[in-house]
Order: C-alpha cells, then sequence, then structure tokens
C-alpha cells in the first residue's frame, strides 16, 4: 500500500494496515521483547521497496527512557532488517533532543509535542533516505524527522512503516 502526502515526505509505504498479524507482530516486539518480530516486518517492508531509489536506511529514534526501558529501538531493528534485504546501508542519523508521548493524542496534540525534537548526525547532501518506523498513526513523528532530514540536506526522505493505523 502507497500512500501520497502533502508533507515533508516525498511518500510513505505501509507493509500493512495495524490489525490482525502485523499488529500482533509490533506488539510483541515492542512490549514483549521478541526481537525476532523486528526481522518478519523489515522484510514485509523490503519487499515492498525499490532499492534504487535510496542511499540510505534510516530509522525514527526511539525515546532515551523508552530505550532504558526495552534495550532496543524497535525501529532500529525493523530498519536494519530492512536495510540488509535491500542491500542499502543503514545509518543512525537521527537523534531525539527529549522525550515525546504520542499515544493517546491527537493529530493537533502530536504536531505540537513533536514540533523541533530531532537532529541529524552525518551528511545527508542530496541523499535519499528511506527512513523507517513501526506504526503510522498521524504521521507527525515521520514527518519531524524527514523536515530534520531535509533541513540538513537530504534530497528526498521517503517513509515506510510496517503498519498504518
Amino acid at each position: 500500500m502507497v500512500c501520497r502526502d502533502t508533507t515533508p515526505l516525498a511518500g510513505l509505504t505501509a507493509a500493512s494496515t495495524y490489525a490482525g498479524t502485523p499488529k500482533q507482530l509490533i506488539h510483541a516486539l515492542k512490549y514483549h521483547h521478541q526481537r525476532d518480530a523486528g526481522a518478519v516486518l523489515g522484510i514485509m517492508i523490503a519487499a515492498r521497496i525499490p532499492p534504487e531509489c535510496f542511499d540510505a536506511v534510516a530509522a525514527v529514534p526511539v525515546a532515551t527512557s523508552r530505550l532504558r526501558q526495552r534495550g532496543y529501538n524497535q525501529a532500529e531493528l525493523i530498519a536494519r532488517q530492512a536495510a540488509s534485504d535491500l542491500q542499502l546501508p543503514y545509518r543512525r542519523l537521527l537523534w531525539r533532543s527529549r522525550s515525546t508521548q504520542q499515544v493517546g493524542k491527537s493529530r493537533a496534540e502530536r504536531l505540537a509535542t513533536i514540533e523541533g525534537v530531532f537532529g541529524v548526525r552525518g551528511n545527508v547532501k542530496g541523499k535519499g533516505i528511506l527512513l523507517i518506523d513501526d506504526v503510522c498513526t498521524t504521521g507527525a513523528t515521520l514527518n519531524a524527522c524527514a523536515m530534520a532530514l531535509l533541513v540538513a540536506g537530504a534530497g528526498y526522505v521517503w517513509a515506510a512503516v510496517a503498519a498504518k493505523d
């Protein structure tokens, strides 16, 4: 499924809707420490992406508190598998300046909460970046990451998620 957007993103690809098995895999990965679910989700995403369109794969960074609690960034596990399948380099391009909690917030609240949260490390000048996350609800986080990458000089940013809610 491919969705066009009028945002900083050049586009968005979702491997599935947020229901059934994909939802169970995401929950297993995020809440039950089943890291292997990240590989399955990464494979699902890679199957829908033309690798020749991108120079690198990056993941949405998780909040530091979540990283400490979980021990890993679920989006990074998914992105690393997708990058491997696509034979593209995975790069930790984004960092988060502060924690934000998006669950349960309205679209307007999500947009306000996430503004200015992400920064970029490394050279992205003119590069096509495939940005990966687990779930897209409103797109606020993906758009904020894309904006940071574009301001840093990326040529374009396309997002891919395991599921769209």
